[in-house]
């Protein structure tokens, strides 16, 4: 399995636009998600197919082929679909250390919830 793995000392909320992110110190390494209000009333397309990922750079991009995401308070692994992985870069799956007290962890779990709404399955809080 190929995983990519990375710290992400910084995340951004915009709850608005439902999006998520997380970033390395250079911003050369990034993992974000997001959830296009204009695409709410669309059914549920099969493994996050209404979420856009992308990793590092607009290369590495594309709506769903999420198999699940574990946040803990250390990690957010996110494992994709055979799928996904091509437009991945080849990744099954990406794991990013993290460092996210009390209030970081409670905003960045309600903003997963609220990008993944109709997906919560896929999401594994611990």
């Amino acid at each position: 399995m190929r995983i990519d793995e990375f710290d992400a000392p910084y995340h951004e909320i915009d709850i608005p636009a439902r999006f998520l992110g997380f970033a390395n110190n250079e911003s050369e390494k990034y993992l974000w998600f997001q959830r296009d209000e204009e695409f709410e009333g669309d059914p549920l397309l099969p493994n996050a197919g209404n979420v856009w990922v992308e990793r590092d750079d607009q290369a590495w991009d594309g709506h769903g082929g999420i198999a699940g995401v574990v946040l803990t308070r250390t990690t957010l692994t996110v494992v994709f679909t055979p799928e996904a992985t091509e437009y991945m870069g080849g990744y099954e799956e990406i794991r990013i250390s993290v460092a996210l007290n009390d209030a970081a962890y409670s905003a960045v779990r309600e903003q997963l919830f609220r990008v993944f709404v109709g997906y919560e399955m896929l999401l594994r809080i611990e």
